[in-house]
């Protein structure tokens, strides 16, 4: 199982709850219903959580950039729901 890197050094098991709850909360932040989020979920989390599954380690930006990649392609307005997030975090956007 992957670690993942965090910003700030420190490293975790990879978490794929963490990736789904998410995805759905970017969803919900807009009121997308629940079938398109569940299919989002399916479409985005099921790859990216076999790839890290099978990491040894990885960047916790690059689990982000990987969904917001994903996101934008599929439905731009979740992906910008997941920036206005992390803004208020006050993570990079």
């Amino acid at each position: 199982m992957a670690k993942v890197i965090k910003s700030d050094g420190s490293m975790e098991d990879f978490d794929s709850s963490k990736l789904t709850n998410s995805i759905i909360k970017s969803c919900r932040e807009i009121h997308l219903d629940e079938k398109r989020t569940n299919d989002l979920v399916k479409i985005i989390s099921t790859p990216l959580i076999l790839k890290y599954k099978s990491l040894e380690t990885v960047k916790s930006s690059d689990i982000r950039s990987d969904v917001l990649a994903k996101l934008e392609a599929l439905e731009g307005p979740v992906a910008e729901s997941w920036r206005r997030f992390d803004f208020a975090r006050g993570k990079l956007v």
